[in-house]
């Protein structure tokens, strides 16, 4: 009966495909990813009564066994890996592994998606053990670099259990250098490994009751016995009167260069003024067959959220000081175009079909504009849909900090790591610029549900407190002053 059973695993790696994406047409320079350095290695090995005994290779090629009750194998080619354990044997243990390595260069302002297609199952006969993996990585050397982006994991496990594991799937990652291109790495790998269950002599069950036996007389013997007290714990000693003690110096020697530097900063910016501006088109998507073979055309879905606004336009004005409280203003669920002034700052914004804009102008209120779309989508299976966004940032000024953000998300529902990507650009400060936001996920062996969200942000931010908050602060510097009087001379 147990040579008629089995304990397998396997996983495998193929279809492997590179897509680039220029991330700035205007730049001049054309994508590019160049492999520096690469390495292949295949590896198997079986351990039985503590004796190892395994093979490998480094490069393109395989090893193998096909003797001891186990037929193992593993394999590394131009494009694809393997790795498979079949035991008929108890009391074993099994592993076969394959991987590939690379090192590479990346074109300025280039997103690199990165694709495989994946299998693995795993099956118990004998009991024991079965596992398969299947897994790929990468990522950026240099991500200090102004808008380089990276490091993603996607992989696919089969774990035997009833019935019998098998799962079909995408490994999935994207990179995007920034405007001076970037080194990076990326690996795929591929495990399979089988632990089988050594089969019980008859002498062997007569000394499993034996244990069972004694086992139950010792538990009838501890019955009743306590496990011991928890030490009491100890009351922890306050801090606050050293705290107050500590604090009371550094208080007088900072209310006189606090006041000077409250007073420079409100009247440096009353002259002043700063600006700052978003605006986005349409934005577009395309779709890629991750399955040719299979007999699905790519197709995508699009929808309004059902749960939350499609479209969003907020005018916010005059942030308050105080932490929790919310921005005044107003919001429009629908869209429509918002605008608002007083004493000379602007905020207005909108959000339609056609696309988002957001502007705002201080001479020293704080002030945000917003803008927000939001769909739903359905891709049918095997199906990679990227999404593409075009827009102008502009921002300028000497009060506070201007900024202006744009944002493109997608996620997909109930999906692993690595099968969704987002893009995101800022301007703070003096500048102008054109970008281009990119984001794509990919679907599996089934249809997938997800959601794209783009957003316009454009504010100054200003640390000016309003006159009541002058009043506030100078009242609380006649407390201190006040309580100064009781301190005790030194």
């Amino acid at each position: 009966m147990t040579q008629a059973r089995a304990d397998s695993a396997r996983a495998e790696i193929s279809g492997f495909t590179i897509e680039l994406i220029d991330l700035d047409l205007a730049d001049g320079v054309s994508p590019g990813f160049a492999i520096v350095s690469q390495s292949q290695h295949a590896y198997y090995s079986l351990v039985r009564d503590g004796i190892i005994d395994s093979d490998e290779i480094y490069g393109h090629g395989s090893v193998g066994r096909n003797d001891a009750g186990a037929v193992l194998s593993s394999s590394v080619s131009g494009d694809a890996l393997a790795s498979t354990v079949n035991a008929t044997v108890g009391g074993t243990s099994f592993l076969a592994s394959s991987d590939w390595s690379a090192r590479f260069h990346l074109s300025p302002a280039t997103a690199v998606i990165f694709r495989a297609m994946t299998r693995v199952d795993a099956v118990l006969g004998l009991g024991g053990e079965a596992l398969s993996q299947a897994g790929m990585s990468g990522d950026l050397e240099d991500l200090g670099v102004p808008g380089s982006s990276g490091g993603f994991y996607s992989w696919l496990v089969g774990n035997a259990g009833a019935p019998p594991a098998a799962n079909d799937g995408i490994l999935y990652g994207e990179l995007r250098s920034g405007s001076e291109g970037a080194n990076g790495y990326l690996s795929l790998y591929t495990s399979a490994r089988v632990v089988t269950s050594p089969v019980p002599e008859p002498g062997s069950w007569a000394m499993l009751l034996a244990g069972l036996g004694v086992a139950a007389g010792l538990a009838l013997r501890s019955r009743g016995r306590g496990i011991g007290r928890r030490p009491r714990p100890r009351p922890a000693r306050g801090l606050a009167s050293g705290l107050g003690r500590g604090l009371a110096p550094s208080l007088r020697r900072g209310l006189a260069p606090g006041l000077a530097a409250m007073l420079a900063l409100a009247a440096g910016g009353a002259a002043a003024q700063s600006s700052a501006s978003v605006s986005m088109g349409t934005w577009r998507y395309t779709l890629t067959d991750l399955a040719p073979l299979d007999g699905i055309a790519p197709r995508i879905t699009l929808a309004p959220q059902s749960s939350s606004p499609a479209y969003r336009s907020i005018a916010w004005h005059g942030r308050p000081m105080e932490e929790g409280q919310d921005w005044q203003g107003e919001t429009s669920d629908t869209g429509a175009p918002l605008y608002w002034e007083r004493d000379g700052n602007t905020a207005s914004s909108w959000s339609l079909p056609s696309g988002i804009e957001t502007a705002v102008h201080s001479v020293g209120t704080p002030v945000l504009a917003y803008g927000m779309r939001e769909f739903s989508f359905t891709l049918t299976p095997f199906t990679q849909v990227s999404f593409f966004q075009d827009g102008h940032q502009a921002s300028s000024g000497t009060v506070g900090v201007p900024g202006a953000r744009a944002r493109l998300a997608v996620t997909l529902n109930n999906y692993p790591a690595g099968a969704a990507g987002w893009d995101e650009s800022e301007l703070v400060g003096d500048g102008e610029r054109d970008f281009t936001l990119f984001a794509a996920a990919a679907s599996q062996g089934e249809s997938a549900a997800g959601t794209v969200n783009l957003q316009a942000t454009s504010y100054v931010l200003v640390a000016v407190p309003e006159p009541a908050q002058y009043a506030m602060w100078l009242a609380g510097m006649g407390l201190l002053f006040a309580y100064r009087r009781r301190w005790p001379r030194a």
